[in-house]
């Protein structure tokens, strides 16, 4: 049994041996150089039986120098040995391919032609060619690989044959010199970076046929003088023409869904530009500094424009915003300096911020009933706006709004607006009126600050506070209608208000900030309620026009520098509840001559300076009469050289001189107009009637006496 397996086996292997014998060579691959240029070459069968089938450029062993022309068709020698008899063959095939990587980085290279039969060309085949002027390209030719011609920077021309279906990423990224470009009409799509960089091509047709183009595809070609893009094309995708700085017009299809970001961006050239009606957005920074463009006609299926879509296009005159549009981005027309025409759609929902900042040739603007939300610094610096109509629906006038609108002189806030924000018309210099709704409840820091031909305003009661500096060197405002819903005012309020003459300050505020009032210089007469419980530092500072003061019972502190300068003050009165009183609050007070101070224990003065010197010497304190020793004896206090009890005065010298004359009868006038009268230090001379309250009856006694000493 074992021997006669074993002869089968022989048998077996003999018949193996015969079926592979020496003479007849293995189908299969080789390697083949022509006319210097290296093809793999395939083939198939053996023998008398074996035949070409195809053959491809390969990547070149050595860098080829000069021209090359690739062989349409390539002979391959073939051996083979049959009964010990040696035999050649001569195989040919068509050249059907120029593999991957074939001629990348032969710098040498000058030109080449591909032949007829010639299907595809691969990735990087000709990458880094840098003296490749001139390349044929036959019109069998279906795809273009990735990067195949990127880098080749003296090739001038390049024709895509209308065989051409495919082409890859980069494909003739950074021909600096080509100058001519035609894409065939099969080609289906125009890859990422495709021409990227190729800054000397005037201009380039997109064949209907192409179903896409990618990002960056003609990115930095500086020399595109014009575009034109196939009906079939759906987007203009990411930076496809960024920084085609010579760019001059474009011709968008109405197959054009949007327009990306970075779109147009930097093409500085580009005169005017039609948006079909196709476009439902315009991206972010879509023609961003596109500094040349003088018209844009955006069509009336936009919804949306982006941020920074026409960012710094400083030649832009006039823009319709159609009422398809909802949203308009942040900085959207940023720096649009000759943008004197602005029609925004009745659809628009939000302005976004610093969205108009710049535009400094807008005269008007009318914001629709639709807009609800309007971003920070929106129409910021817009120095030639006149008039501005804030529509009904916006709830907020945000920071910086118009900051810096030097020629507005009027504006109409809508009935919606709950807030006005922080600086929102600072420096709006021409603003002489504005009329703030009932809806409003807040005025933010700094809101209407030097709006110096501003000369009066009117609060709504509905107002409850008003921020720091709000009217900040509003040097011309004369009168200010604050009413009693106001809770709070805050520091420098009205700091550098120079014209304001009297305020009255509501009963509902519980204190005076610092800096409120610092360098009203011709405040003539201030009414402080008796909510007030503290008079921060220098809240009164530089008032030079002010007479008389009376610092209500509320009071229980009085800051440093509270009233300095006020170089007309003749006298103060401090009520009965005040504990301490900061220093440098009367210095500089020079025509102080009478304080009056109801507190029966003595407020501690934080330094001597409260007062001038001379103030001690040159004016009369007055202070409750079972305290007055007492007052003799305090800290500071007994510095004064004339103490005396309040009520000592002669019925009708209210004001302490030593006369009665008109200047106590207007005193006498302005304690009436306070109304509360409950422990004024001024009662005892001014009722002269002794009923314990002051009233006209008073003041006509007053005047008789008056009449009658002369």
């Amino acid at each position: 049994m074992n021997t006669t397996k074993k002869l089968m086996t022989l048998l077996l292997a003999t018949m193996l041996l015969a079926l592979a014998s020496p003479f007849d060579a293995a189908a299969g691959y080789t390697s083949i150089t022509e006319n210097g240029i290296q093809y793999d070459f395939d083939y198939s069968g053996t023998g008398d039986n074996a035949v070409g089938e195809y053959a491809e450029v390969a990547q070149q062993s050595s860098c080829f120098s000069g021209a090359a022309n690739i062989a349409t068709v390539v002979t391959y020698e073939y051996t083979y040995t049959s009964n010990g008899i040696t035999h050649t063959r001569y195989l040919t095939a068509l050249v059907t391919a120029i593999n991957d990587n074939a001629f990348n980085g032969c710098h040498n290279l000058t030109s080449v032609t591909i032949p007829i039969y010639v299907k595809t060309i691969g990735k990087y085949a000709f990458y880094l060619c840098y003296n490749l002027t001139d390349v044929v390209i036959g019109n069998s030719v279906t795809k273009i690989g990735k990067n195949a011609f990127a880098d080749c920077r003296r090739l001038t021309s390049a024709t895509i044959p209308n065989s051409v279906t495919t082409i890859g990423a980069g494909a003739f990224a950074n021909c600096f010199n080509m100058t001519n470009l035609i894409i065939g009409e099969s080609v289906d799509s125009i890859p990422d970076g495709c021409f990227n960089g190729c800054r000397s091509l005037t201009s380039v047709t997109v064949p209907n046929s192409v179903k896409g183009i990618g990002k960056n595809a003609f990115y930095g070609c500086s020399g595109m003088v014009s575009a034109a893009i196939g009906n079939s094309v759906p987007s203009i995708p990411n930076s496809c023409f960024y920084n085609c700085s010579s760019l001059t017009s474009v011709a968008l299809s109405n197959s054009i869904t949007s327009i990306d970001y970075k779109a147009f961006r930097g093409c500085s050239s580009l005169l005017s530009i039609d948006i079909p009606n196709s476009v439902k957005t315009i991206g972010d920074e879509a023609f961003y500094e596109c500094g040349a463009l003088t018209s844009a006609t955006i069509g009336n299926s936009v919804t949306a424009i982006g941020k920074n879509a026409f960012y710094d296009c400083r030649q832009l005159a006039s823009i319709n915003i159609p009422n398809s549009v909802v949203s308009i981005g942040d900085n959207a027309f940023y720096r649009c300096m000759a943008l004197s025409s602005l029609t925004i759609g009745n659809s628009v929902k939000t302005i976004g911020e610093t969205a108009f900042y710049w535009c400094s040739d807008l005269r008007n603007l009318e914001i629709p009933n639709s807009v609800r939300t309007i971003g920070h610094g929106a129409f910021l610096s817009c120095y030639g706006l006149e008039s501005a109509i804030i529509g009904d629906s916006v709830e907020s006038i945000p920071q910086d709004c118009f900051n810096y609108c030097r020629s507005l002189t009027s504006v109409t806030i809508g009935n919606s607006v709950t807030d006005i924000g922080s600086t929102a018309f600072l420096n709006c210099s021409s603003l002489e009126n504005v009329s703030i709704p009932n809806s409003v409840t807040s005025i933010g820091s700094r809101a209407f600050g030097a709006c110096i031909s501003l000369t009066s305003m009117t609060l709504p009661n509905s107002v409850t506070s008003i921020g720091a500096y709000a009217f900040h060197y509003c040097t011309n405002l004369t009168n200010i209608d604050i009413p009693n819903s106001v809770t709070s005012i805050g520091g420098g309020a009205f700091e550098d208000c120079y014209s304001l003459v009297s305020v009255t300050i509501p009963n509902s505020v519980t204190s005076i900030n610092g800096r409120t009032f610092y360098s009203c210089r011709s405040l003539e007469d201030v009414t402080i309620p008796n909510s007030v419980r503290l008079i921060d530092q220098n809240a009164f500072y530089d008032c030079r026009s002010l007479e008389n003061v009376t610092i209500p019972n509320s009071v229980t502190g009085i800051g440093d520098g509270a009233f300095a300068s006020c170089r007309s003050l003749t006298s103060v009165i401090i009520g009965n509840s005040v504990l301490n009183i900061g220093k440098e609050v009367f210095m500089e007070c020079t025509q102080l001559t009478r304080v009056t101070c109801l507190a029966i224990t003595p407020p501690v003065l934080k330094k001597e300076n409260c007062f001038e010197d001379e103030c001690y010497s040159s004016a009369t304190l007055y202070v409750p009469a079972d305290v007055v020793d007492v007052y003799k004896e305090a800290p500071i206090w007994k510095k004064f050289s004339t103490i005396k009890s309040v009520g000592s005065d002669p019925p009708g010298d209210v004001n302490g001189d030593g006369e009665v004359n008109i200047a106590d009868a207007n005193s006498v006038i302005d304690i009436v107009i306070m109304g509360g009268n409950s422990g004024h230090s001024r009662i005892p001379a001014a009722d002269m009637n002794g009923d314990g309250e002051v009233n006209i009856t008073d003041l006509n006694e007053i005047i008789n006496l008056i009449i009658n000493n002369n």
